[in-house]
Parts: structure tokens; C-alpha cells; sequence
């Protein structure tokens, strides 16, 4: 008899549940949320007060988890195959409620819904009698504003919810669902050697650089112990490389620890994710991300029983009401929310919280929220709850080789990757509960992974961001970390990546305060700012060697050009001019440094190839030989490398081989129309201008030749023929007529002319010899110009002195 009442009062609840299958839905705000029903789970909740009843029912084999609701009610969750069972066993027939369990619709996720409704009042109504219009007797008021009720008649849970959600004035009203949450994870500080993650150069098998970038982020800065990091998971106890640093914190539930793991069956998911992202540099074990950060403990895990020690039950108001104590400046103040967990179904509760601490923590810079997106890529092909509310910053996993690991949920709200290990024998080193009550015996674990371990690397750099620059608000930390992240996959966001590995040197680095100023200066009373200084921070100012710092105070100095324009006729040898300023804070010392051109152009050698930093005013690409014929008229020059520390300089150009006209960038590129009267050696030249004054002119002579039948060797058609060697010379050149026709040869006179690149004469003689001798040994190395000419016909030869 018993039997069959039990399986009335399991079943009964589905059709009363929802009526068909459009309606299995609820509000998510303004957003209907559609779900499945699936029975083969069940949700039982007993209420009983005596303890060893409720130890015994803790540690029934056919439970998977439970839930202690308060000091009476504890729920537990049993597959219904083994429901029978389990109810009889432990004598549970007049003492207990049963609900079954949803899957969300899409992503799988699992929750039941019991008789409790979270609604949060545009203006609270007078309750007297709004519960009763609805049937409803009030549990609680919530930190974050929602009131918790309970549904009179259990069945009918959700008809209650989404009637008020349509008929009343309200931001939401949702179940107070029972969610199955889950950590990401599977299961000289001597151990730094093995952290591949934030150093790796291969050191474990892996490829070398995939990696955070840490140590040149520590170059910078390790952190500020003013910054509050709560690590939302099972729990945070202090540990040996913590150095004190775990604060009170907040357990959700009926029984608030502080923070602190709940009993020995918490295996320490969260001092491991402290670990990584804050362990001391102290010698003795691992090293943090950001060692002197404050570890804030947010305990939202009621302990499963021994061997469950993946999952949690708890409610939407206990999750909301958790991040509600960690970000709150009036409770516990947490600058980064770091949250290696997820799963459950979409509710208003906890999306709305995670909302509040991003645009109101911090005192309204918002507090920064970072998720990792999930270990059952497999399963749920997307990112989990609550990692993909908008604005969250969603971390995936790859492994010491850069590959995306099979296991990390992906999509496109994802942010950042960060290397990990794998799940079930991951590689990653870090803390562990001291003695016996962790992962291993001893107070260090070598084998964590997942996702679980990606989320917590990001946050440590988030803790080094704000150090440096404590006034970034939470948008410019998640663009920072976006825009500087290592892109992999392909080009720009992807949905497998994000916008790419994390890295934290480059983070860091955009995250300090910034100098403006000018990008030129020429002489006196060049003033320079000191942007997003850090409140109560002193300023040192320094500058290169070729300025002084006339007046300055902590965010402003002001600089002179010494001796005028100092851009001189040199090149610098590092950079032309810099100012520093070094920023004292309570975190400690870090420096900024802008660089800009001084003075006028410079006299570059144009021959030398100098970094693209520097201006390069050369004439690359001018040839130095143009041959002209009525089919081609112009020759193309370059003058590159315009630009020098964001300062872009004017050039002009000058020749005499005829006309100069610019193309589409005219200061960089032009193009000479050539003077068809102008044939032998020519120059092209161009100079620099900028607000201080002129460069010297750069020079380019090229041979300019006319063959009036074609530009190709010989000139075809030519009445003689000359030979010449040797080519090059050191002593005698020859040079050889041979006439076309010999009757020719006594009654023509040919004109030998020898030209240096300058254009100069240096040999010349007119007659009817058919050989000549010239001595070129005191005469420069270099190209010369041969030109033999009878009647305007001629003859043109490149002769190269050595």
C-alpha cells in the first residue's frame, strides 16, 4: 500500500507541473526559457530534526547529493529507480515532498523546481496582500533585493511564477529553482620549474612560449595587497604559501563558515584555484599569479557525499546572495570574482547579481567577473551558465602545445584561453588542503586541469591590472585583456579561442597610466600629462639626455629642448627623446615612458638601413640608369621611412633632369619627367621638413640616356660599332672604333667623352683615331660614363672603376 500512494505522489506533480509542452517554460526576465521534464531524477526533501536520522540519510549509498534547505529540512537527490528504496529504507513516507528535474532546453543543464518563487519588485507591493492573492507565504527577503516565497499548494510552482512574471510589476519572478552546479576541474619556489602555464620553454614536454607571460609581467609589478580576489567555489582555508592573506569570507546555505571548506570531503577545488592565482613567492612551493593579493573565500558547494566531490546543490538565491556579499563594498568588497564552476539552468537571480557586481562594484568602476566556460564541450556543444551572460569574461582551455583541448565549451561568448592540463590526470601544479584533507597527502597537487584551472590565471592577471592602475573600470579591464591577448586560430575572434591566449606581460603593460603629449618638440615649455594616476600615487619625473624638465608635479612636467633643435645631424642612437615618469604607490614602483622627435629633421645616410622607429629619408629605387625614348619619358622615386616615434616629417625634392610631380602620397613617392635635352649624369634629392627646421638634402645621381631607336644594348642602326675593356679598370681603359665601313674610317671624326657620376668631364678628345688609351689610375672608384659619338649618333658605356 505504501508503494502505490508513493508512486501517486512522485508522479502526480509532472501533468500538474505543466499542462503541455508549450508550457514548459519560465521567465528569465522578459525571456521565455523552455525546459524538459525528466523524471529518472528525483528531488526528495525530508523534513526531520533528528541529527543521527540526518547523518544516516547523508551517507544512504542511493543518494548522489544533497542539500541542507535548514536546521530541519535537508534535501537529497536519488535516481527514481532507486526512489523506492531509498524512501523506504529510511522510513520517509509521511515526512516528505518530492519534484523531479528539468533539463534546460538547448544546454542540458539540470534543476528542480520545488516550492519556492524568487521575485524581485519594481516597487514592493504590500505583502499582506500580495501572498495572499497568490497563495504564498513570504520565506525571506534577499540581500540583492528578491523576495524568496513559498507556493502553498507545490504543485503548482511555476503557474504561480510565470502568472505574477505576466500580470504584476516586476523585474523577474522565477522558481527559486535547486540547481546541480558542478567545478571545472578533473580531478626559488621549488615547484615554479614545473608551472609550464606561466614560463614554458618546454621544460614538460610542451612548445616553447605557449604560456601567460608572467615573469616579464612581475617585471612590472606583483601585485598590491589591497586587491580582494574572491574565489567563488567549495571553499578557501589559508595554507602555508598563502601567508595569511585568506580574509573572512561567505558560505552560502544554512550554515555560513566564512568561506572555509565544509568538512573533510571537500578535496580543495578552491585553495587550488587560490593557488594559482595568488600563492606567495616565498620560497616553498608554487608560485601566483598575483602574490600579494587578498583571497576573499565565497563557499557556494554544500558538501556532496564522499566521492562527490565535483558537484554542489544549491538554490538561485544562495548563488545570487553569495557574488551579493563578495562584490558588495558594504560587505566583503571583492575587486575580481573569479568562478571556476557552472552549470544549473538560466535563471534572473544570478544573472542579474553577476550585472550588479559588474556595474556597481568597486564603487562603480564595476567589479570584474571572470568565468570558465565549461569541461563538457562533448555533451553541450556552447558555453555553460553563467558563463555566457553578457559582459562575463569567459576562459577556455588549451593544452601545453596551444591546441584547444577536446573538453573546453566554446562559442561565441568566449573571451581568453589559458593553458591547462587535461581532465582526469591533469598537469598543473599548485596548492592543495594541507595534511590529508586534499587531493594528495602533503600541502601541494600535481595533477589539476580543466578549465578550472584557466579561469584562476586570468583573474591573477586581472589582480596585476589593477594594481598598477586601480582606476580602470571593468569594461576597460575586459577590452584591455581582450585586445592584448596572443590571437591563434584563425586571424582576429573566433569562437574556439576568443580573441586568443592570455598574456599577461602585455596586459599589465596596457593597464599602466599613460603620458600625452606633444610628438614634437622643438625648444621650450613642452608640456607632458599623467593619465588615470592612481589616487594618494607620487610622481618622479626623468627625461633623455637631451632635455630638461623644467617644472613638473605628480601628473604633469614640463620639458625643454636643450641648445634648441637638437635633431642635429646624427642619428640617435637608441631613440631621439624620451620622458619617464616613475609612479610611487602603496603597491609599490612602476614606470611609464613616452617617446617623441626633438628637434628638425635629421641628416640620415642614406645608404643605411635603420629599424622602422627611426626616419629613414633615403631614395630607395632610384636606378642608376635611366634610358629614354619617345616611349618612355619617367622615371619613379622613393623617398621611404617618413615617420619617426608618431611625427610625420614633409619631404621636398629637387632635380635637373626635368619636372617633378607627386603621386597618391606626394611627401613619400614622386616621379620625375625627364628633359629630353638633358642626357649624362643627373640627381634627384629630397629633404625633410618639420615644425623645427630642415634635414640636409639627400642626393641621387643617375645616368640619363636617349637612344632614339629603342633602350636595349647596342642601339641598333648605329653607323659603328664600339668595343671597350677592361670593365672594371684599375689602370688603362681601351677603348675601340670599328667603323661600318672602312672607307669610313680616315674621314669621320668620333668624339670620346669620360664623365664621373657627378657629371664631370674627366677625359675628353675629338678625332679620327679608332683607338684610345685612357688613364683612369688616379681617378676615384666608382661608375664613370663612356660616351663615343659621330654625327649625334653615339655609343654609351657604364665603366666601374676599382
Amino acid at each position: 500500500m505504501k508503494i502505490k500512494l508513493l508512486t501517486v505522489s512522485i508522479f502526480l506533480i509532472v501533468p500538474l507541473l505543466v499542462h503541455s509542452q508549450d508550457d514548459n517554460f519560465y521567465w528569465v526576465e522578459d525571456k521565455k526559457q523552455f525546459f524538459e521534464i525528466d523524471s529518472t531524477e528525483l528531488l526528495i526533501e525530508v523534513n526531520i530534526t533528528e541529527q543521527n536520522k540526518i547523518n544516516q540519510l547523508k551517507s544512504d549509498p542511493d543518494i548522489s547529493n544533497y542539500r541542507t534547505k535548514n536546521s530541519n529540512t535537508t534535501q537529497y537527490i536519488v535516481k527514481q529507480t532507486r526512489s523506492l528504496d531509498f524512501i523506504n529504507r529510511n522510513q520517509l513516507n509521511s515526512n516528505k515532498k518530492v519534484y523531479p528535474a528539468i533539463h534546460e532546453r538547448g544546454s542540458g543543464a539540470t534543476a528542480f523546481i520545488t516550492d519556492e518563487i524568487s521575485v524581485k519588485f519594481f516597487k514592493e507591493p504590500d505583502l499582506k496582500t500580495f501572498t495572499s492573492k497568490y497563495g504564498l507565504e513570504t520565506v525571506e527577503k534577499t540581500s540583492y533585493g528578491a523576495i524568496i516565497f513559498k507556493v502553498l499548494d507545490s504543485k503548482s510552482t511555476l503557474k504561480i511564477a510565470n502568472k505574477i512574471k505576466e500580470n504584476e510589476s516586476v523585474f523577474w519572478s522565477n522558481p527559486n529553482f535547486v540547481h546541480i552546479i558542478n567545478l571545472y576541474q578533473r580531478v626559488n619556489d621549488p615547484l615554479y620549474s614545473n608551472q609550464y602555464y606561466l614560463n614554458n620553454t618546454g621544460q614538460t614536454g610542451g612548445v616553447q612560449n605557449i604560456d601567460i607571460n608572467a615573469p616579464q609581467a612581475w617585471d612590472i609589478t606583483l601585485g598590491c595587497d589591497n586587491i580582494r580576489v574572491a574565489v567563488i567555489d567549495d571553499g578557501v582555508e589559508n595554507h602555508e604559501d598563502f601567508d595569511g592573506r585568506v580574509m573572512p569570507g561567505f558560505t552560502a546555505g544554512f550554515n555560513n563558515t566564512n568561506g572555509a571548506p565544509l568538512n573533510h570531503n571537500s578535496k580543495g577545488h578552491g585553495v587550488a584555484c587560490a593557488g594559482i592565482i595568488a600563492a606567495s613567492h616565498n620560497d616553498l612551493g608554487i608560485r601566483g599569479i598575483a602574490p600579494n593579493s587578498q583571497i576573499i573565500p565565497i563557499n557556494i558547494f554544500p558538501l556532496p557525499p564522499a566521492g562527490q566531490n565535483f558537484a554542489g546543490v544549491v538554490t538561485n538565491a544562495e548563488i545570487a546572495t553569495a557574488i551579493n556579499w563578495a562584490w558588495r563594498p558594504d560587505r566583503l568588497n571583492s575587486d575580481i570574482l573569479s568562478n571556476s564552476w557552472g552549470g544549473g539552468v538560466e535563471n534572473s537571480d544570478v544573472t542579474f547579481e553577476i550585472n550588479q557586481a559588474r556595474t556597481q562594484g568597486r564603487n562603480g568602476l564595476g567589479a570584474i567577473v571572470i568565468f570558465a566556460s565549461g569541461n563538457i564541450q562533448q555533451f553541450f556543444p556552447g558555453v555553460t551558465f553563467p558563463a555566457n551572460v553578457s559582459g562575463v569574461i569567459t576562459v577556455g582551455a588549451i593544452d601545453k602545445n596551444g591546441t584547444i583541448w577536446n573538453y573546453s565549451n566554446r562559442g561565441p561568448q568566449m573571451d581568453l584561453v589559458a593553458p591547462t592540463g587535461s581532465l582526469g590526470s591533469g598537469d598543473v601544479v599548485t596548492t592543495d588542503r594541507e595534511g590529508t584533507l586534499g587531493y594528495d597527502p602533503g600541502e601541494y597537487f600535481n595533477n589539476f586541469g580543466g578549465t578550472s584551472a584557466s579561469c584562476p590565471q586570468v583573474s591573477g592577471v586581472a589582480a596585476l591590472m589593477l594594481s598598477v592602475n586601480p582606476n580602470l573600470t571593468e569594461t576597460q579591464v575586459r577590452t584591455i585583456l581582450q585586445q592584448t591577448a596572443t590571437d591563434m586560430g584563425p586571424n582576429g575572434f573566433d569562437n574556439t579561442f576568443g580573441y586568443g591566449r592570455l598574456n599577461a606581460h602585455a596586459a599589465v603593460q596596457a593597464a599602466l597610466p599613460t603620458i600625452s603629449g606633444p610628438t614634437l618638440v622643438c625648444t621650450t615649455n613642452s608640456t607632458f600629462n599623467l593619465n588615470n594616476l592612481p589616487a594618494g600615487a607620487t610622481v618622479t619625473w626623468s627625461a633623455s639626455s637631451n632635455l630638461n624638465i623644467s617644472s613638473f608635479n605628480d601628473d604633469q612636467a614640463v620639458i625643454d629642448a636643450i641648445n634648441g633643435m637638437v635633431g642635429g645631424e646624427a642619428w640617435p642612437v637608441v631613440n631621439n627623446g624620451w620622458i619617464e615618469a616613475n609612479i610611487i604607490t602603496d603597491c609599490g614602483e612602476t614606470s611609464v615612458r613616452e617617446y617623441f622627435w626633438v628637434g628638425r629633421p635629421p641628416t640620415p645616410t642614406a645608404d643605411v638601413d635603420r629599424q622602422p622607429i627611426f626616419y629613414n629619408l633615403s631614395l630607395d629605387g632610384v636606378p642608376s640608369e635611366i634610358c629614354v625614348s619617345p616611349m618612355s619619358q619617367t622615371g619613379d622615386f622613393y623617398a621611404g621611412g617618413i615617420a619617426g616615434f608618431g611625427h610625420s616629417f614633409v619631404n621636398h625634392w629637387e632635380t635637373d633632369a626635368g619636372s617633378i610631380y607627386g603621386n597618391s602620397s606626394p611627401t613619400e613617392y614622386s616621379a620625375v619627367t625627364v628633359n629630353m635635352n638633358n642626357y649624362g649624369y643627373r640627381y634627384i634629392r629630397v629633404r625633410a621638413e618639420n615644425a623645427c627646421g630642415y634635414s640636409a638634402w639627400v642626393t641621387r645621381y643617375f645616368d640619363l640616356v636617349y637612344e632614339p631607336n629603342g633602350c636595349g644594348p647596342g642601339g641598333g642602326g648605329i653607323g659603328f660599332a664600339m668595343q671597350y675593356s677592361p670593365n672594371p679598370v684599375a689602370g688603362i681603359l681601351t677603348v675601340d672604333i670599328t667603323p661600318a665601313e672602312k672607307a669610313e674610317a680616315q674621314s669621320n671624326e668620333y668624339l670620346v667623352t669620360l664623365n664621373n657620376k657627378y657629371g664631370k668631364v674627366v677625359y675628353t678628345h675629338k678625332s679620327n683615331d679608332l683607338c684610345h688609351s685612357i688613364d683612369m689610375q688616379s681617378l676615384e672608384k666608382g661608375l664613370y660614363r663612356l660616351v663615343v659619338q659621330k654625327d649625334g649618333e653615339q655609343h654609351i658605356a657604364k665603366i666601374y672603376k676599382d
